[in-house]
């Protein structure tokens, strides 16, 4: 009996599975192009966070001497913004 009440614990309490669509997307991501005549380098990286309820989102446009960053964290049907 305990190892059957350890078994539906385990089932129970597990992290949420990860959403099919947002799974696509996680791992590193990167490209380059020209936004308004000037070079452009984007880096992506999507990472499982919080037990596998979000899947947060890292962004780092450089263009030029500028540099932009942002990180947000998606949930199926939510969206959810951490401004740093």
């Amino acid at each position: 009996m305990p190892a059957l009440i350890a078994t539906l614990a385990l089932v129970f309490f597990q992290g949420a599975a990860p959403d099919p669509l947002l799974a696509r997307f996680a791992g590193a991501w990167s490209g380059a192009g020209t936004v308004l005549q000037t070079r452009a380098d984007v880096r992506l990286t999507w990472a499982w966070a919080l037990d596998g309820q979000f899947l947060e989102l890292s962004f780092v446009n450089t263009m030029g001497k500028r540099r932009f960053e942002g990180h947000a964290f998606y949930r199926a049907g939510r969206v959810v913004v951490n401004r740093r």
